[in-house]
């Protein structure tokens, strides 16, 4: 995974309100972040399928992150 790809993730997150990084559940988490990319860059189906691995195993820091 490209390193501009995790700034538009985490980009997307820090723009996110963070009641609504809260309250989606986690597919509905993931698939906002990966329309927000989308919406930035064109993804190969493979570095989305890489972006939607990589933020289910982030999931934990992004509601954290929300939380504070």
């Amino acid at each position: 995974m490209n390193s501009k790809l995790l700034r538009i993730l985490w980009s997307a997150v820090s723009e996110t309100p963070p009641h609504l990084l809260i309250n989606f559940d986690d597919i509905a988490l993931s698939h906002h972040l990966l329309t927000c990319i989308e919406s930035r860059m064109h993804m190969s189906n493979e570095e989305s399928t890489e972006m939607h691995s990589y933020i289910a195993s982030r999931t934990p820091l992004i509601r954290d992150l929300a939380y504070s």
